[in-house]
């Protein structure tokens, strides 16, 4: 996060909950919005006990490799 009232925050929060699906679909809307603000998608995964962990995600261009 930016240093708050300073700077805003480098991150967008997408909390989804483990074992429903998640369309790749939307997880690239997320992604290519998050691009456009210049910032970096973390996922929350909450779990049955309501336990989070917490996952970035990026997208990667294979094309040119």
């Amino acid at each position: 996060r930016g240093k708050y009232g300073k700077e805003p925050a480098r991150y967008v929060i997408a909390p989804i909950v483990e074992g429903k699906n998640l369309p790749i679909k939307r997880l690239q809307e997320w992604l290519v919005t998050c691009r456009k603000m210049r910032k970096e998608l973390v996922i929350a995964v909450v779990d049955r006990r309501n336990e989070v962990v917490y996952y970035k995600a990026r997208l990667v261009d294979l094309r040119n490799v």
